[in-house]
This record gives structure tokens, sequence and C-alpha cells, in this order.
């Protein structure tokens, strides 16, 4: 498996602020990014948790590594039979198959 061209739009590194962030958010249909450090998955971060930083007063240039949900749902290689249960389960839009060190293998898009 590999990360295609179509799942880039929905992947950003954790040294992204949230106003680049944002920018990213607003490109994709979905709404909501995949955070990575390398190819390391380390959380998600939709529309959603953003306004709630601005709510909470959070500058644009605030890293988005301060506002993420590190509390996400990923998947195996052996387990991308369940992915559109777990999608469905959980109300998500996006759904990382990673390997065992939380290396990035595919995404799985609702």
């Amino acid at each position: 498996m590999a990360i295609t061209e179509e799942s880039i739009k929905y992947i950003i590194n954790i040294d992204s602020t949230i106003e680049e962030a944002w920018s990213v958010i607003e490109k994709n249909e979905h709404r909501s990014v995949i955070v990575v450090n390398g190819e390391t998955v380390v959380g998600t971060l939709s529309d959603g948790d953003l306004r709630k930083a601005m709510l909470a007063k959070r500058l644009l240039s605030t890293p988005i590594k301060h506002v993420m949900n590190v509390n996400f749902k990923s998947i195996s290689r052996d387990e991308i039979e369940h992915a559109q249960s777990i999608i469905k389960k959980y109300d998500i839009f996006l759904l990382p198959v990673v390997d065992e060190e939380m290396l990035i293998l595919d995404l799985i898009v609702r």
C-alpha cells in the first residue's frame, strides 16, 4: 500500500499552524486532516477542532500540535476489511492505515 495523490490533501505536518491547517481543511470535502510527524501518524484535526481553538482565543500562528486530537482511530493492514464498519461506528471521515510503529501506509476516505 502507498499513499495516493488523492490522499495527500488529507495529510498535514505536525509543525503546521492553525492558519495553515484552515487552508488545507477548507480545500478538502471532509473538512478534516490526518496529522503526521514525518510519516508517523500522531493525530487528527477537524474544522470543529479549529473552531474550538479559535473560541479559546488561540492565535492563528499556534502550532496544530497544541489543538489536534491525539485519541484517534486507526487500523492495521490486517483490519482493512473492517474499515467501513469502523468509519460508520465512529462517524469519522478519515481512517489511517498504519503499521506497528504508526507509520502511515494508506488512508481510507469515507
